[in-house]
């Protein structure tokens, strides 16, 4: 459990104690006040007859009952405001999470079109001194390299500018999801470390499911992003990334050969502010946004993973006939 964890739970009993002792003091300021037990005394002893002693022990019973029932129902009470309040948070981490990528995606946008704007001299001037030399000549060669890296960056902006552009006449809750998982994952791809292999397997479709183009990005930003952390001790490691349509539903698999997640820690996962990495790394936030984002889509998200061996993440969503 994390310190933020922690510190709700302190807060969860802070206020049943709270409550209780707010209760206890209440009555027991009006019992005193009043005179209660005096009176309650002198009435009993005036009509012994009545044999009202039986009836102190029930009301101290009631009393002492309705104690038990009021702390019961202020702890409930307590757990359900914290509930709330964590709701909320993560409500609002959720939409600056959104916010901050659609941000990002326009200021990438405008950068790789300006920076393919500044390739089209460099490309077109290079193949017209490419076709006055020689063809075997080194500097013939030279500038063919230079071309193949042109049109290397070339393609890698043509994925940003796929990548962040958006429909603004039509922003929908549902996407197309083969297009949009190609897409980013060709884009996530230059970003993996040239030690771990990045697989790609995915069945073509033209199916479309209740999610966003742009929270399937978060997911599958947020995976990519902890396989990475996971193999940072590897030598030598993999990701792997398989999509399969199986009657009604999507797959999307992630499978990395990293560290692992003890299973102690994968009841913990999902959870809010969770996180194994150093203070710093990591907010906690990303597995617990990407299962509510397929919650919310009617999907599951489910784990397989050994201890220092793999993690294979498994989301399923299911299907919609159109936009």
């Amino acid at each position: 459990m994390n310190e933020t964890q922690n510190i709700i739970t302190k807060k969860n009993s802070i206020i049943a104690l709270i409550i209780f002792f707010s209760i206890f003091l209440i009555l027991s300021y009006i019992l005193i006040h009043y005179d209660f037990f005096d009176k309650f005394y002198e009435y009993t002893r005036a009509h012994e007859h009545w044999e009202l002693d039986e009836l102190i022990l029930t009301v101290f019973a009631f009393f002492i009952s309705l104690s038990f029932a009021l702390f019961y129902l202020s702890t409930v009470f307590g757990k359900k405001v914290l509930e709330f309040s964590k709701y909320e948070l993560e409500q609002q981490k959720r939409a600056q999470a959104n916010q901050k990528l659609q941000s990002m995606s326009s200021m990438l946008g405008g950068l790789a079109h300006s920076l393919n704007n500044h390739l089209v001299p460099i490309i077109t001037l290079s193949k017209m001194v490419k076709d006055d030399l020689p063809k075997d000549s080194q500097n013939s060669q030279d500038l063919s390299k230079v071309l193949e890296a042109s049109y290397g960056l070339k393609d890698i902006l043509k994925q940003v500018l796929n990548f962040t552009r958006e429909d603004n006449s039509k922003i929908t809750n549902s996407c197309h999801i083969y297009e949009t998982l190609k897409n980013t994952l060709n884009l996530v791809k230059t970003t993996i470390p040239s030690s771990i292999e990045f697989e790609i397997k995915l069945e073509e479709s033209d199916l479309i499911i209740p999610v966003s183009r742009i929270n399937i990005e978060i997911i599958i930003f947020n995976l990519i992003t902890n396989a990475i952390h996971a193999l940072e001790d590897k030598k030598v490691g993999y990701i792997k990334t398989t999509f399969e349509v199986e009657k009604e539903s999507v797959i999307i698999k992630i499978r990395d050969n990293g560290s692992g997640i003890s299973n102690k820690n994968k009841e913990l996962i999902f959870d809010p502010f969770f996180t194994t990495k150093a203070q710093g790394k990591g907010t906690g936030l990303g597995l617990s946004e990407t299962f509510g984002i397929i919650k919310s889509a009617n999907g599951t998200i489910n784990v397989d993973s050994k201890e220092n061996e793999y993690t294979e993440f498994i989301i399923k969503i299911p299907t919609i006939k159109e936009y």
